[in-house]
């Protein structure tokens, strides 16, 4: 059950069943019983990428449980037009050094050669291998295209 409060290994799960989207629905109440605030947050996580593809939170202060239900579908189907909307590349670098690891920030991406779909945009990573100085690399990635990259540590 662990696996279920993390969102990239919930993705895994319903990838492995085919679903190229995880929609993920939460809905809150706070306050007063009898006119209470509420929240509604609706999360789209891609299952190739496994990160969130879109996200939508909306607020109803001293609303009616009937007007907070009324804005889950709207909500949906915003979230879900923004994850398919959202443009997607591979990016494939390697290195002839041995143990070297790609990161994003504190977040492995993998030991190298490492070949993964990411959203369309600019990354800003570093390749590390004990015994040499890390090298960061910006790399741009575009919709439907593979960045390839070769990289040697000194």
């Amino acid at each position: 059950m662990e696996c279920l409060a993390q969102p990239a290994c919930k993705a895994r799960l319903f990838a492995d069943d085919g679903a190229s989207l995880l929609l993920q629905i939460k809905l809150e109440r706070r306050g007063d019983l009898a006119a209470p605030d509420w929240s509604l947050e609706s999360v789209a996580i891609d299952a190739v990428i496994e990160e969130p593809a879109a996200r939508s939170l909306r607020e109803c202060t001293k609303c009616e449980p009937a007007a907070i239900l009324a804005a889950v579908r709207p909500a949906v189907a915003g979230v879900l037009s923004d994850a398919r909307g959202r443009g997607r590349g591979v990016l494939h670098v390697r290195s002839a050094t041995p143990q070297a690891e790609l990161y994003e920030g504190t977040r492995s991406l993998g030991p190298l050669p490492v070949r993964r779909p990411l959203y369309a945009g600019t990354y800003t990573l570093e390749l590390r291998a004990n015994g040499y100085l890390p090298q960061p690399l910006t790399l741009a990635v575009r919709d439907g295209q593979t960045v390839e990259k070769e990289v040697s540590l000194a």
